[in-house]
């Protein structure tokens, strides 16, 4: 993965940003900050005349022409991208925060706002790959023709998506490929900088290289620069066109690009061709220099000077080197003006030394050229030609050629047997240079004749004339060895070899341990051996040392003395190949076969019996040992028996351990598991009391446990999750209570297992009387339950339910009634005990209350234990219930014995009132 920097990269454009309709706002457009040359503008398939700060729309196509030509592009965040010779660009949408361009070809650089308000990011799209950067300094170039994407980031955040791929560029990083070729991330290199420098602007990319501290590309292979094969003519005339052509190749044979350094103003040069035109106004000499530049970044340079005026030139087209024996054609070009019309003569000097060989005796021919000529030497060769105008003007020209003999390619590969997997040396280091640089050779390498450069893997020359390698798989292997010299010149080797699977051992099959006395088989296996195995040798050293007689792959050994040995088999085969396998070997006394017995299941606190069981037929078992807790000491032991009873007070699954001792001081030792299971208390808080505020309440904490080890009660009094009381013994505790509260009885056991049960305090009100067996409050008198007034009469069902219910109460079930009369006394008739007595409540026949009702309280024998008056006469009461027609207990004024018991009822309507009819409340 990679992060930021400069790029050089690419792509085509994404369509959807070319189609775009939406308007960018003018207050965030960016604008053509500056341009020279031939750079054209299109909008909408119509070209816009350039001004300085020409606002861009979405969709405006941007071209830059040749010679030097560039355009400069500035956002609103301050960033800046430069377009380079030839490029071609189409704006997208552009906001405060994001820049989105579309590259359809050429070169541009972009330099992000260092002091902007914040990020500065860019989106370029190149075809199918998209590059977004954040805080960024990057290139980023695109050949359209070759598919070639090449990006240099010096410093920021750069991401680039290609093919489904996504790949992070740090900064400080070059990454290219070329058509379907995989990205390749390196480091950049200085030779590639100078030349970003030259149309970039020297000082921001030297200003961000000390920012960034950046390392530049040190290259482990060699890559050879670019070799100029012709030469473009030095003279033109005013007016007239001039057209040349600079060839060069890459002994990669990758791309090169060309770049006119320097030269007049509207001289241009075809980057990819590397095609010059000019068309000069005046005589003039011109200094020109181009840059030659191949993917690895490898630069020559080409300086001459262009002389311009009316005057006739001559000049000749020859290559700059070639073999000697290799056919030349030398051709001379005469520039003069269009109306000359005289007849031209040439002859040329074919080595320099001053006498002219074509035509033959030194006179003029009218052949512009001199065909297949051939050197035969090595040397620099001397070319002069002269051209005659007329019978008096010749015109001068001369030019150098090298001849050079390719190196002398040799290859030698050791050793003559190969085996795979083998080390093997590739020695091309008796190559010979005729120049005298031998020294000076590169070296490539194709391992297996398929015409990809193996070494370096990047197709790239080395300056190591050996190397090591090793052959996998065996079979005829062509190695191709690729010899050049300092000039380029190259030759080619080859040679074949057969590389064998050599013979090999797979194992030795036999036991790892055996007993004293044991037969014990060993099998010698091979692997696949390709000629036949004549003779197997066997030798085993140890306490004891062996060697069988048997030239066999299978033998038995019997060992009679324990210890460690090691097996050990050679073989040879009829091709007299050696191979040798050892294997270790242990040889012990028997082992006592010892069963801890299990798995076992048992209850915390309850005893467990477990049963092992041992032999050892060659020995007596003294002591039988167990380890319950698994600390590694012995916890029972026994001389006799394997089986012993433990108790484990925590749950969980356990591990055991059985060890037994023989005779002869040996121990073997089995494990098994126990699960040791608990089962939980059961927590029982008791049912719900019934209390007054300020009295002491019993709580009786009881609990239930499988194993009885019950280790701690708990009360927590309020249910605020902290228990305010503890105790080891008991869950029996007092405790005031002022409010209504549920009091929490947590219990838990000596394993840590726990659970709760809860119990409701209902504190009664003042006004009301606590029924503690029936766990309810029930009013002290009878409706408005104030005592020396009279009760309320007439009064319907629904109008008593109601009254009760505006009170926080409820009217009482019949249950709660009866409970309340008796005071919990089964028995008892009467709120005062078992029997009639006639003047204790209001009923038919009292002396005092002369048959009508009484306050409420008048009777002070008309109450039971429970503290609640007037439940036998004085007014009948409402009880609730879920019928159609409700009851009324008690008896009223009216009652004598058999209408005024506890359980005494008469069922009524819904929606009536009735004048003897009133009612007291629970709760």
């Amino acid at each position: 993965m990679n992060h930021s920097g400069p790029v050089y990269a690419a792509g085509l454009i994404a369509l959807f940003l070319i189609t775009m309709k939406c308007e960018v706002p003018d207050s965030i457009a960016p604008v053509i900050s500056a341009s020279s040359g031939d750079v054209l503008l299109e909008r909408n398939n119509a070209k816009v005349a350039l001004s300085k700060e020409l606002k861009l729309k979405s969709g405006d196509r941007i071209r830059v022409g040749d010679g030097q030509s560039s355009a400069e592009i500035r956002f609103i965040t301050g960033a800046k991208l430069r377009c380079h010779v030839g490029t071609e660009i189409v704006a997208g949408t552009s906001s405060s925060s994001k820049k989105t361009i579309s590259l359809v070809s050429g070169e541009c650089f972009y330099n992000c706002a260092e002091d902007g308000p914040g990020k500065d990011s860019i989106i370029i799209s190149v075809n199918l790959l998209k590059l977004t950067a954040i805080n960024a300094i990057f290139s980023l170039y695109y050949n359209k023709e070759t598919d070639e994407i090449i990006s240099t980031v010096l410093m920021g955040d750069v991401i680039i998506a290609d093919k489904g791929t996504i790949t992070e560029v740090p900064a400080c990083s070059r990454i290219s490929r070329v058509g379907n070729e995989r990205m390749e991330l390196q480091a950049p290199s200085a030779s590639e900088l100078e030349v970003l420098k030259v149309w970039a602007g020297s000082s921001i990319i030297e200003k961000t290289l000390a920012k960034t501290g950046c390392t530049l590309q040190a290259l482990s292979s060699v890559s050879m620069p670019p070799q100029i094969l012709s030469t473009p003519g030095e003279a033109a005339h005013p007016g007239e066109l001039y057209s040349e052509v600079i060839s060069a190749q890459d002994p990669e044979g990758f791309p090169i690009r060309y770049y006119l350094a320097s030269g007049p103003e509207g001289m241009v040069i075809d980057s990819l061709r590397g095609k010059i035109r000019y068309k000069p106004l005046r005589e003039n000499e011109e200094k020109v220099k181009i840059h030659i530049v191949d993917r690895d970044s490898n630069i020559v340079f080409h300086e001459f000077t262009l002389v311009i005026n009316v005057k006739p030139s001559l000049q000749l087209s020859v290559p700059s080197s070639v073999k000697p024996g290799e056919p030349v054609n030398i051709i001379a070009r005469l520039r003069r003006s269009k109306s000359s019309k005289e007849k031209v003569g040439y002859r040329f000097d074919i080595n320099g030394d001053g006498t002219f060989d074509v035509p033959a005796g030194g006179k003029f021919g009218t052949t512009a050229s001199a065909s297949k000529i051939i050197f035969s030497r090595d040397g620099i060769n001397l070319i002069r030609a002269e051209a005659r105008i007329g019978t008096d003007v010749i015109i001068k020209a001369s030019k150098k050629i090298v001849v050079n003999t390719p190196p002398s390619a040799a290859v030698k590969i050791t050793p003559e047997f190969i085996r795979i997997n083998e080390n093997i040396t590739i020695d091309a280091s008796g190559s010979v240079d005729p120049g005298e640089h031998s020294d000076e050779l590169k070296m490539r390498f194709d391992l297996n004749g398929d015409g990809v450069w193996d070494v370096p893997s990047d197709s790239k020359f080395t300056n190591e004339q050996s190397l090591v390698y090793r052959f996998d798989i065996p079979g005829k292997k062509k190695i191709i060895v690729q010899v050049c010299d300092r000039l380029g010149a190259c030759s080619v080797v080859a040679s074949e070899v057969y590389v064998v699977k050599g013979l090999g051992i797979r194992k030795i099959d036999c036991v790892d341990t055996a007993h004293v006395g044991d037969t014990i088989s060993l099998t010698c296996i091979p692997d696949k051996p390709e000629f036949p195995v004549t003779d197997y040798q066997w030798s085993v050293q140890g306490p004891e040392q062996i060697a069988p007689d048997e030239k066999k792959n299978r033998v038995n050994i019997s060992l009679g003395t324990g210890g460690a040995y090691t097996v050990t088999c050679s073989i040879v085969d009829e091709k007299k190949q050696r191979a040798s396998i050892s294997k270790p070997l242990i040889i012990v006394n028997s082992i006592a076969n010892v069963n801890a017995g299990g798995p076992y299941t048992t209850a915390v606190n309850s005893p467990l019996t477990v049963n092992g069981s041992a032999a050892d037929k060659d020995s007596r078992i003294v002591k039988y040992s167990w380890d319950f807790d698994a600390d590694g000491k012995a916890d029972t032991e026994s001389v006799h028996l394997p089986s012993a009873t433990w108790v484990f007070r925590k749950s969980g699954s356990k591990k055991i351990c059985l060890t037994v001792y023989t005779e002869e001081g040996d121990s073997f030792s089995d494990d098994a598991v126990v699960e040791v299971t608990n089962t939980a208390p059961v927590a029982d808080a008791g049912a719900d009391i019934i209390s007054k505020s300020g009295k002491k309440v019993k709580l009786k904490g009881k609990a239930v446990d499988a194993e009885k080890n019950i280790g701690e009660y708990a009360w927590d009094f309020n249910a605020d999750g902290t228990f305010d009381w503890k105790s080891s013994d008991t869950g029996f505790v007092e405790h005031e209570f002022m409010e209504y509260s549920v009091a929490v009885l947590k219990v838990t056991d000596d394993d840590s297992a726990s659970s709760l049960d809860s119990v409701k305090i209902v504190i009664c009100p003042d006004e009301m009387e606590t029924i503690e067996n029936g766990h309810f409050c029930i009013d002290t008198y009878e409706w408005p339950n104030k005592k020396n007034s009279l009760p309320s009469l007439d009064l319907s069902y629904e109008e008593a339910v109601q009254l009760c219910k505006d009170a926080g109460k409820r009217l009482c079930t019949a249950q709660e009634w009866e409970i309340a009369c008796r005071s919990d006394e089964k028995k008892w008739r009467y709120p005062y005990g078992k029997k009639y007595t006639v003047d204790k409540c209001n009923n038919l026949g009292n002396a005092f209350s002369k048959n009508k009702p009484a306050v409420s309280g008048y009777f002070n024998d008309c109450v039971g234990s429970a503290g609640v008056y007037d439940m036998s006469g004085n007014a009948a009461e409402w009880v609730y219930s879920d019928g159609p027609d409700p009851q009324v207990y008690g008896g009223s004024w009216q009652n004598g014995p058999e209408r005024s018991l506890c359980n005494s009822k008469v069922q009524l309507e819904r929606g009536k009132k009735y004048f003897y009819v009133g009612f007291r409340c629970c709760k």
